[in-house]
């Protein structure tokens, strides 16, 4: 007989639950070496705004904050008064330099052919002559706190001289009120005079604070 080949066939043994399947990891590349130099890190340049915007806008600012400067007229016409009153177009036409002699208050506008009227420039020229200075007014009764109203009266030692005076805190001028009697002051006010006389300097200016209760 032929003898024939013996296979045998091996039993593969079973995987056991609790053993995992084995999952390839790759080793992990080894640490840079502390000598290299690593890239400097970038900065973001920052951009410098100027202290000013340039432009129209600069010179807008700029015109805003800047008082403005007299600007002259070409072709108007100034009228002008010398007592003090407002002028207007039927008040006198400048045509050259004003004399004044004695103590004026010059006020002026001036217009233009389709243009609004100028302000109105006011200046008080106060003309002294003589050596003698005229007395500082005295209020009477003395400035200070009342209760109700109270009649005060002004004077000054310098015969013949004229006083005039003012009850809303402004400097008073020879176009003020003039003093004739006692004035009532019936609210709370601040009193100002002063005193001329011919040939003679005009007073200081006297004021009083009245409080009325």
């Amino acid at each position: 007989m032929e003898a024939r080949p013996l296979r045998l066939r091996l039993p593969i043994p079973a995987r056991s639950p609790a053993q995992p399947l084995r999952r390839f990891t790759p080793s992990p590349s080894p640490p840079a070496s502390s000598t290299a130099t690593s890239p400097p890190p970038r900065t973001r340049k920052s951009r410098k705004r100027p202290c000013q915007p340039s432009g129209p806008r600069q010179a807008h600012i700029r015109a805003r904050n800047r008082s403005p400067s007299p600007v002259t007229t070409s072709g108007a016409t100034i009228y002008y008064t010398t007592n003090g009153s407002t002028p207007t177009t039927a008040s006198t036409k400048d045509a050259g330099p004003v004399a004044i002699s004695t103590t004026t208050t010059l006020k002026a506008i001036a217009t233009a052919p389709n243009l609004a009227n100028s302000a109105v420039a006011s200046g008080l020229y106060t003309i002294q002559t003589g050596t003698t200075i005229v007395a500082t007014p005295k209020f009477s009764p003395v400035p200070g706190t009342y209760t109700g109203y109270q009649y005060v009266s002004m004077s000054t030692t310098t015969p013949g001289a004229t006083i005039y005076y003012t009850t809303n805190a402004t400097t008073p001028t020879t176009s003020s009120p003039k003093y004739v009697g006692a004035i009532i002051v019936h609210v709370s006010s601040t009193l100002k005079a002063f005193a001329t006389a011919p040939n003679m300097i005009n007073s200081a200016v006297a004021t009083g604070v009245y409080t009325i209760q």
